[in-house]
């Protein structure tokens, strides 16, 4: 059972709370607090903890702590399930990532939500169409209110003796349906070009807008290529046990059907990255270079392209070259960072230069490393495609299509 929601800043303050079982003290959060930063523990904090016969079980995005206070007796995966939830749900509502201020501009909003996801103490609905539903059969203002109960009792019926995820009678005109396969690279590449270690994170996104209760069967060429899957609950488990193939009755709107992971590239990552770092202690600078080049012929365009190097503190002067895009430099954060459009096609593009050192102080031990993202679209780096796309028990025209997204996720090049 879940007791409490809290969600924190990373100074450890409050940003939101919620109770559904009596009112847990704030003092709980000072301990886990002090459990979190003890010894340097910041990233090293099991997910999981238990203070005074309690358990709490937290996650991290987007610079925010979601913590949840449950019973000792608990099933911990449930609940980092619903956090997960909770931040997807708070990201299609808010329309934007729920950073600390967004969630501060849209508090009625989240209190809402959490109150509509929650049965006494267990979640019940995280879809965002259906709590789309309910919000604005409970919120909305007019004087029809026989109408609006009418409708909050039709939604409430439809969780009860149907799907939980999608409601009945939904008609859409025109009827489409879309995916996304974003494909995220982990790599880390040392300053000769040589890939250390990559791997792939990946989603597939759907948006859709189809009338009635379709049902769809999804198959790939190589569902091996697909290893610790994630789906999500309106996928079939026993069809995919037993055929490899995804069917489903598919919530409304927007909503992730699955994620996966894969260490399995079928083509080489499409942007060579080579560089060097050096400081000098007689002269009191740091020199580097950054060189780039698109090397996959199945790559058509590589866009987004940016390079975030963080210097040491007090770094000043910058004295940069590029061959293409262009280069800033913040004096706050001491960060320097390259920025390309569009990478040019056989050809290499270069940024170097130098950067000088506080006057005082010692020379960095380390040298930095280059945080690098790019896009591309029409590419998978696993090599998964989508064989075939099937829409039953919906006699209309039905607009479909899948797109693939391949970008950077950890992607570091160490000098």
């Amino acid at each position: 059972m879940i007791k409490s929601l809290f969600i924190l800043n990373t100074g450890g303050d409050i940003v939101l709370e919620k109770h559904w079982q009596g009112r847990t003290g704030r003092n709980i959060i000072s301990q886990f607090w002090n459990e979190l930063t003890k010894g340097n523990r910041t990233k090293d904090l099991p997910p999981i903890i238990r203070i005074r016969r309690q358990t709490l079980i937290y996650i991290r995005k987007y610079n925010l702590l979601y913590l949840v206070v449950a019973d000792q007796d608990t099933s911990p995966l449930m609940f980092i399930e619903f956090l997960n939830r909770v931040i997807e749900v708070f990201s299609n509502f808010f329309s934007t990532e729920p950073t600390e201020t967004s969630v501060k501009e849209n508090l009625p909003k989240a209190f809402e939500l959490l109150g509509e996801m929650m049965d006494n103490v267990f979640p019940v609905t995280t879809e965002s169409s259906m709590l789309r539903d309910m919000i604005g059969a409970t919120m909305k203002s007019t004087p029809n209110t026989i109408e609006n109960s009418k409708k909050f009792a039709t939604l409430s019926s439809d969780q009860v003796g149907g799907l939980p995820w999608r409601r009945k009678n939904i008609k859409h005109s025109p009827n489409e349906i879309f995916f996304d396969v974003i494909e995220s690279i982990n790599a880390t590449i040392e300053r000769s070009g040589k890939c250390l270690n990559s791997e792939i994170i990946s989603k597939i996104n759907c948006e859709c807008k189809l009338s009635g209760m379709p049902t769809l069967t999804m198959v790939f060429n190589n569902s091996s290529i697909l290893e610790d899957v994630s789906f999500h609950q309106c996928i079939n488990l026993d069809t995919w046990e037993r055929r490899k193939i995804l069917d489903f009755i598919p919530p409304d709107g927007q909503f992730e059907l699955l994620t996966y992971r894969s260490n399995r590239m079928q083509t080489q990552i499409p942007l060579y990255t080579s560089g060097r770092f050096n400081w000098s202690k007689k002269k009191r600078r740091g020199k580097f270079e950054v060189i780039l080049q698109l090397r996959n012929s199945l790559v058509k365009s590589i866009e987004n392209v940016s390079v975030l190097i963080p210097l040491a503190q007090g770094c000043s002067s910058p004295s940069i070259k590029t061959t293409n895009g262009a280069v800033f430099f913040n004096d706050q954060t001491f960060e320097l960072k390259w920025e390309i459009k569009k990478m040019p096609k056989n050809k290499e593009v270069s940024m170097k230069g130098s950067i000088k050192l506080p006057s005082k102080g010692s020379i960095p031990r380390e040298k930095p490393v280059a945080i690098i993202t790019f896009s591309i679209e029409g590419l998978c780096m696993s090599g998964l495609k989508v064989t075939n796309l099937n829409i039953s028990k919906l006699k209309k025209k039905i607009f479909k299509g899948v797109k693939f997204i391949s970008k950077s996720g950890n992607f570091t090049l160490k000098f």
